[in-house]
């Protein structure tokens, strides 16, 4: 067993089942990460997208056009610099984003309901411990 094989299989099946069940399947895994964080940093600027995200920033870029043409982000002129923009999720854009986390919530329960307390808790442990090790190692 190859542990990011394993990893990597479970979160494509939580995407399956999230993507089955999200009300806006029109838009890229990508454009939920990106509205997650904007959701999270609210009147945040694209290099909080960025950093957040380790995503280049012309991929951010275009996606945030396309969901700002969508009404599903907004941005306004930063009072502190009128050269950057601040985002926001529009009222669609929030509902979405709540309907998003609403359902990986759903899977996240179903998923880990063949577990005993006691093993989920052993799991985010050892989970956490991972990734910050991870963290460390990346530095």
């Amino acid at each position: 067993m190859i542990l990011v094989h394993e990893l990597t299989a479970i979160c494509r099946n939580g995407w399956k089942y999230t993507r089955d069940h999200l009300t806006h399947r029109h838009l890229s895994n990508e454009a939920y990460d990106i509205c997650a964080v904007i959701y999270t940093n609210d009147l945040c600027n694209q290099d909080t997208v960025v950093k957040a995200l380790k995503m280049d920033k012309s991929s951010v870029a275009k996606i945030i056009r396309k969901c700002e043409k969508e009404g599903i982000i907004f941005r306004m002129k930063d009072q502190k610099d009128m050269r950057n923009y601040c985002l926001s999720l529009t009222e669609e854009g929030k509902e979405i984003i709540c309907n998003l986390i609403d359902t990986v919530a759903l899977w996240q329960k179903e998923a880990m309901s063949c577990l005993s307390e006691e093993e989920i808790a052993d799991f985010t442990r050892m989970v956490e411990k991972i990734r910050e090790n991870t963290r460390i190692l990346n530095k």
